[in-house]
């Protein structure tokens, strides 16, 4: 029986990171329908993005060769038991899929990185449309956190907040 890919973790060392010293240990195998599309079985391309309080870890999940591939999220807080299976939680949706950003489909094999003024990007490849996708192309965009400090990836740059709105005062006065 063919079980499909999955992301797994083990403990290495600084001196030889190429040698697992623990035992691997499945963090997600894919159990939902959108990891599931078209006879895929899939779950691949772990990406971590760590922030003060939790570790998160990105992967593509569905079918890869089409419109619906997304991509899906785990997470444990920081210092957890990282080799413990039941300490991560996994969203129950994809956080980037098809419908996320008008103009993409097909999100996935992403990477995150900070720039220099400490913004968090993501950059994924994806698809113009759900039919005739046989062209893929790169796309990024910023990824925003929300008040409860999780990452907020759908927002395409057309609803990112305006340079000249970051800077917001208000006076109160009370008579």
């Amino acid at each position: 029986m063919d079980s499909g890919s999955m992301v797994c973790i083990a403990e290495t060392t600084v001196a030889d990171p190429t040698r697992l010293i623990s035992e691997p240990v499945v963090l997600t195998r894919p159990l939902y329908g959108w990891e599931n599309v078209h006879g895929t079985i899939n779950n691949e391309g772990p990406y971590p993005l760590l922030t003060d309080e939790t570790v998160y870890i990105t992967y593509s999940g569905g079918d890869s060769r089409g419109y619906t591939y997304s991509i899906g999220m785990l997470s444990i807080p920081r210092g957890g038991d990282y080799l413990d299976a039941s300490a991560w939680s996994k969203a129950i949706t994809p956080v980037l899929n098809y419908r996320s950003v008008e103009g993409l489909c097909g999100a996935g094999h992403n990477s995150l990185f900070t720039d220099y003024d400490g913004n968090t990007w993501i950059c994924y490849h994806a698809v113009a449309s759900p039919v005739g996708h046989d062209v893929v192309s790169s796309a990024m965009h910023r990824v925003h956190f929300g008040r409860d400090g999780i990452p907020v990836f759908n927002l395409s740059p057309a609803r990112d907040l305006r340079e000249e709105l970051t800077d917001v005062r208000l006076e109160v006065v009370v008579p």
